[in-house]
C-alpha cells in the first residue's frame, strides 16, 4: 500500500479549514476597518495599511517559501504557517497601539505565504492525478465559505459588542 493510497478521509476538510482560516483576518480587516480605527484612535487610511504591509510581507516571504519547501516537510510548513497565524490573531488581540498592531497582522503575510502554498502541495503529494482538481476545488471552497460564514459571524459579533 502506498503513501497515497492511505489518504485519512479527514485530510481534505483539514486542508478545507486550514483554507477558511487563512482568509478570516483579511475579512476581518475589511468589515471592521473603521471600528479598530477608531480603537486606536487612527484614521481609517491609515488603519487600512495593515493590510497592505501584511500582503507586502506575504509577497517577501513567497519567496522564502520556496526554498523552504525545499529543505522541510510540507505538512510542518502548513502547520508552522497556521501557528504563526494563531500568533498574529493573539498579538491583534493584544495590541495595545497601531503600531504593535501593525507588527502582529503583519505575521498574517508570513502564515498566508506558508499555509496556503503548502496545501496545493499536500494535494499534489497526496492524491492521485485524476483527483487533484476536485481537491482543490474542495480547498477553494474552503476560503469562499470564511466569507459566505465567517462575515455574517462577525457582523454579529459585532452587533453584540455596541
Amino acid at each position: 500500500m502506498t503513501e497515497n493510497s492511505k489518504i485519512n478521509r479527514l485530510f481534505l476538510p483539514s486542508l478545507m479549514l486550514s483554507y477558511f482560516v487563512i482568509e478570516l483576518p483579511r475579512l476581518l480587516i475589511s468589515l471592521l476597518l473603521i471600528d479598530i480605527a477608531l480603537t486606536f484612535s487612527t484614521s481609517v487610511g491609515s488603519m487600512s495599511q495593515i493590510n497592505t504591509i501584511g500582503s507586502t510581507v506575504a509577497i517577501i516571504f513567497a519567496f522564502l517559501t520556496a526554498a523552504l519547501s525545499v529543505k522541510f516537510r510540507h505538512k510542518s510548513l502548513l502547520l508552522i504557517g497556521l501557528s504563526i497565524l494563531i500568533i498574529s490573531a493573539l498579538g491583534c488581540a493584544l495590541a495595545s497601539n497601531f503600531i504593535f498592531i501593525l507588527l502582529a497582522y503583519s505575521l498574517t503575510g508570513i502564515a498566508l505565504a506558508l499555509a496556503a502554498p503548502m496545501g496545493i502541495t499536500l494535494i499534489g503529494e497526496y492524491f492521485p492525478l485524476e483527483k487533484r482538481a476536485t481537491a482543490i476545488g474542495w480547498i477553494n471552497a474552503g476560503s469562499s465559505l470564511s466569507y459566505l460564514i465567517g462575515a455574517p459571524v462577525i457582523a454579529l459579533i459585532a452587533g453584540i459588542k455596541d
